[in-house]
């Protein structure tokens, strides 16, 4: 429900699945809610950690950091991904073929 709610605030057409555009604001959406709730999550435990002493909870958080970076990549692929390619890849000749 609370998804529904937020998908609906951030993503332009969400109805419109079958858009390349849509797709990707649906990927970005996703990697951005994924690395703000990893670093709420590293925040809350590294503190928590802290005030408690607690070694695990603290390698806890180091742990949703990296959850965190991981979200970073998903934002960054969705990005790459749905761009056009920049390079134009040439035709290797038959030519070029070493011969024995």
């Amino acid at each position: 429900m609370i998804s529904k709610l937020l998908i609906k605030s951030f993503v332009r057409d969400h109805e419109h699945t079958d858009s390349p555009e849509v797709r990707l604001n649906y990927g970005i959406f996703s990697g951005c809610v994924g690395l703000a709730v990893n670093i709420l999550l590293a925040a809350l435990k590294f503190a928590i950690g802290l005030l408690t002493g607690s070694v695990a909870i603290s390698a806890d958080a180091v742990n949703n950091l990296s959850d965190a970076g991981n979200s970073v990549v998903t934002v960054f692929g969705f990005k790459t991904g749905c761009s056009r390619p920049r390079i134009r890849f040439l035709r290797v000749s038959k030519s070029w073929r070493s011969e024995k």
